[in-house]
């Protein structure tokens, strides 16, 4: 999927009439009718090579939808679910299985099993990984894939709890076996919407890039997979001693509050007053600080952490930020996902631009 799309929907959080309009837009194109099209069945599977990675370009579709799924199959510990994507030290793996909980929910349709297998998070962020296994054990089959070398995705409609999302990565946790897993990553610098949810899965597709964006990739299977379970989990952020202010292109901006977790820091600001924000969100997305306006400027404040052992690190596997006006003040939300889990104990402190906040256990 194109990186600057990606980047520019990760970079702010949209109004939420503004995002229901866009989703209402996008069902309605994937519910157009394609009877040309028809479903590979499962009976007849293609042999091919699984690489250790499969991409996803995910097809959004904005749907409110309820549903229940059985749970099946014995349940792996969330650090054996999330060992190779966030790390697998013996102190990662305990603090995985502390932040969340193997969940078991399946759903089945089309020959074809998709499992909701755990799930982990803190206030701003949460990450969910689902299985999909074919019911008769063999591999599932992809249309022209050779030794994972061709420029080939998988792709799915999408229903979510009525607001749209961004694209979902495919692997291989283990060859060995003919599962592939996917992994739901979500930023949420409001806070996570804890409870009940639902997520619904259709139109399984295989193909190259152009196919994908045509809306001409190969039918896999039909579906739908229809999965209701409760995101929740322990959130262990700290929070961290604020109240500073900080300079931001001749304005002064107040750091209200940092929280900080193994997965992630969030950081809450503030200006004492309105800004022209909604202007300067007409301004290029990928300017660098110096160059962005203010409303920019805030999202493009450089941020890093600094570890004990004298190690830093400024880039973020995801990062997400809201911007909005209340009681006479601009406020403004960054969440940054680590790339890995980190032990608190091991962070120093953290920075964003010129202020420093030491982390203290």
């Amino acid at each position: 999927m194109d990186q600057h799309y990606r980047k520019t929907f990760d970079q702010i959080t949209m109004p939420e009439d503004k995002a229901q309009a866009m989703g209402r837009r996008l069902a309605a194109r994937c519910a157009q009718d394609k009877p040309d099209r028809k479903v590979v069945s499962r009976k007849k599977p293609n042999s091919f090579r699984r690489s250790q990675t499969i991409a996803v370009a995910v097809v959004v579709v904005l749907l409110l939808s309820l549903g229940t799924a059985g749970a099946t199959g014995a349940l792996k510990s969330v650090g054996e679910v999330f060992a190779g994507l966030f790390g697998a030290s013996p102190t990662q793996t305990e603090i995985l299985n502390e932040m969340g909980h193997p969940v078991g929910v399946s759903a089945t349709a089309d020959g074809l099993t998709i499992s909701v297998d755990a799930i982990i998070g803190d206030q701003a962020c949460y990450a969910i990984v689902y299985s999909i296994t074919p019911e008769d054990g063999t591999p599932l089959p992809l249309p022209g894939y050779q030794d994972g070398t061709e420029d080939r995705f998988l792709t799915y409609a999408f229903h979510k709890d009525g607001y749209a999302d961004t694209s979902y990565r495919f692997y291989d946790a283990d060859p060995s076996d003919p599962s592939i897993q996917f992994i739901e990553e979500q930023n949420h610098p409001g806070g996570v919407p804890k409870g009940a949810t639902t997520r619904t899965f259709e139109s399984l597709c295989f193909g190259s890039f152009d196919q994908i964006w045509a809306d001409n990739a190969d039918p896999i299977a039909a579906g739908p997979w229809k999965l209701t379970f409760s995101l929740d989990y322990a959130d262990s952020s700290l929070v961290l001693a604020t109240d500073q202010s900080i300079p931001v292109k001749g304005e002064t901006a107040t750091v209200d509050t940092i929280l900080i977790s193994p997965l992630s820091v969030t950081i809450q600001s503030s200006f004492d007053k309105v800004i022209d924000w909604e202007k300067d969100m007409m301004s290029d997305p990928f300017a660098s600080y110096e160059d962005a306006p203010l409303g920019r400027a805030i999202m493009a404040l450089p941020v890093s952490l600094t570890r004990k052992d004298g190690s830093t690190m400024d880039v973020f596997k995801g990062e997400s930020s809201s911007i909005m006006d209340r009681d006479g003040k601009t406020l403004y939300t960054r969440s940054c996902r680590f790339i890995e889990i980190i032990p608190l104990d091991t962070i120093e402190s953290v920075t964003i631009g010129e202020l420093t906040f030491p982390v203290e256990q």
